[in-house]
């Protein structure tokens, strides 16, 4: 049904958004990282790790974001369907 579909979406909207926080910390984090990483060995390795960890998980919001967008699609158009199958009858 729509209900479900459309619930599903915005379900799926709520966990994404909570996602990209996470991607915006660990940007953060590798932009402080980066600036220390020229002190030491140990300050490069966290710049590194800090730069790994925004790269994963900036691929999965990626991934789950143009999952979201190919679910609207497919609900926007369950909908126009519905809505021309209605105005032919």
């Amino acid at each position: 049904s729509f209900a479900a579909k459309k619930a599903e979406i915005t379900e799926a909207k709520s966990v994404l958004d909570k996602k990209v926080e996470l991607v915006e910390a660990a940007s953060e984090r590798w932009e402080a990282a980066e600036e220390l990483k020229l002190a030491s060995a140990r300050n490069a390795k966290m710049a590194s790790d800090a730069k790994t960890e925004w790269q994963s998980l900036n691929g999965q919001v990626l991934k789950e974001e143009m999952a979201l967008q190919s679910k609207v699609q497919m609900l926007n158009n369950d909908v126009a369907s519905f809505n021309k199958s209605c105005a032919a009858k």
